[in-house]
């Protein structure tokens, strides 16, 4: 995952409801061998989420 990949929720039940997301920021963990964070914008919601963790969103689009 990097800046500006398309994202939605993997969880089908709540997708609808979050809609498409646009990744903004990416934050290193502080642990080893751990994925990192991630900041998404969700337009539906006009809002952004900070620390997302990726096992929790899929990347539909990457960006350049």
């Amino acid at each position: 995952m990097k800046l500006g990949d398309l994202v939605w929720i993997k969880d089908l039940y709540n997708r609808t409801q979050w809609g498409f997301g646009l990744i903004v920021e990416v934050y290193p963990s502080r642990y080893e061998n751990h994925a990192p964070y991630v900041s998404v914008f969700w337009s539906s919601l006009n809002r952004t989420t900070m620390n997302h963790t990726i096992a929790y969103i899929e990347v539909i689009n990457e960006s350049r």
